[in-house]
């Protein structure tokens, strides 16, 4: 076997011999219930941009911080997690933030 002449052809060499490394060939498809786990995400993001079509992109805008409160609730509801004080003062600043501007009249648009 001849050998490297180079320091950079020594470490590919050895990164290529490694045992370590995954095969390509052996990279498994996804299993079924993976698939489901897909086509779920897939129906979400279709949903998601169905929803985005029904409001149009300023009312869409204004319920941007409400991603937020929702990643919370499933976080808390699917993995368990505990919220502190102060990240459900900003989880309630971020849901009063939409109300008041949905529900305070702008003081150019009233005649």
């Amino acid at each position: 076997m001849p050998q490297a002449t180079g320091a950079c052809h020594n470490k590919i060499a050895i990164r290529v011999a490694s045992p370590r490394l995954p095969i390509l060939s052996s990279v498994r498809r996804p299993t079924p219930p993976f698939k489901i786990i897909y086509k779920l995400g897939e129906f979400g993001l279709f949903l998601f941009s169905w929803g985005l079509q029904q409001l149009g992109p300023s009312k869409a805008a204004l319920h941007v911080p409400l991603a937020p409160v929702a990643a919370s609730v499933f976080g808390v509801v699917l993995l368990g997690e505990e919220l502190s004080r102060l990240f459900l003062i900003g989880l309630t600043l971020a849901i009063t933030g939409p109300i008041l501007t949905n529900w305070i009249p702008n003081p150019s648009r009233v005649k």
